[in-house]
């Protein structure tokens, strides 16, 4: 009867999880649709019931909804393909580094930065942790956005489980 008891407690708590993370998923599609719809509007506002206004005559409601409009329908977009160009050229300038640094090649993207004989010691320092901090940003970036059956997600109003808070605080 308590492992009955136990089962059902997973279960319930298994199904209210699933109905937090779909009512999530589908505010969220609404709200792009949304902007996608204000795209080409002529009142530069988005209008979405996702957007939660305290006081919608405020002059800060107004501020926030041209500011909002601005970012998702104008700058995010040609922003977004700018960071994938800029981190895709660093990616590849790693690799590049990494393939011609094993072969012990003369002719390195490090070879002219770190043996050329100069002595200043912040600039080895600098041009080392540079590739080594983008590559360890860009490895927990890729590891903490993992959404394999969604396993180790957080979910709003308090439907994360154990494992879940765990896995967020490593």
């Amino acid at each position: 009867m308590v492992r009955l008891h136990k089962k059902f407690i997973e279960e319930s708590n298994d199904l209210q999880r699933t109905k937090a993370f779909f009512n999530e998923k589908i505010t969220h599609c609404v709200f792009t649709e949304d902007v996608l719809l204000a795209m080409n509007s002529s009142d530069r506002k988005i209008r979405s019931s996702a957007i939660n206004h305290n006081n919608p005559r405020s002059c800060w409601a107004k501020t926030q909804d041209c500011w909002l409009w601005l970012w998702y329908c104008r700058v995010r977009g040609p922003l977004m393909i700018a960071l994938g160009i800029i981190f895709s050229l660093a990616s590849i300038i790693v690799l590049y580094a990494e393939f011609t640094n094993i072969i012990d090649f003369q002719f390195s993207l490090l070879h002219g930065f770190v043996y050329d004989g100069n002595d200043d010691y912040f600039s080895i320092i600098y041009t080392c942790a540079i590739p080594l901090a983008y590559l360890c940003a860009a490895t927990s970036f890729g590891l903490l956005k993992l959404k394999v059956l969604n396993i180790y997600r957080l979910h709003p109003n308090r439907q994360s489980d154990s494992y879940c808070l765990l896995y967020s605080a490593m």
